[in-house]
């Protein structure tokens, strides 16, 4: 997973699926990310960016990660932000309709 912190933004790009068999080590590896920044004095954490340009899958604990992310960003008071989903993951946010409760953006 390739992290980068610009403008207040932090950049997230997980590859591959988000499925049962490893959604929570997923969603602790972003969390775990989010919290070491946020944690840093010298950081003021804005927004989380996920860019999900490179994930093929998401099933139903997938969106359930990312609606566990999008608690702990009104908890920690950043603002998160789903990037680029490819075709696939966009219908199943479609269906889920998570984008009526997360920010979602593509390209």
């Amino acid at each position: 997973m390739i992290c980068t912190f610009e403008e207040n933004q932090l950049l997230i790009k997980p590859e591959g699926k988000i499925m049962m068999d490893h959604s929570d080590q997923i969603k602790n590896e972003i969390k775990a990310l989010i919290q070491s920044k946020k944690e840093d004095s010298n950081i003021h954490l804005e927004g989380v960016l996920i860019d999900l340009s490179k994930i093929d899958f998401v099933d139903s604990t997938g969106v359930g990660v990312f609606i566990s992310l999008y608690k702990f960003s009104v908890e920690k008071d950043f603002q998160l932000t789903l990037l680029n989903p490819t075709p696939m993951v966009d219908k199943v946010f479609t269906i889920t309709k998570l984008g009526q409760i997360i920010n979602i953006q593509s390209n």
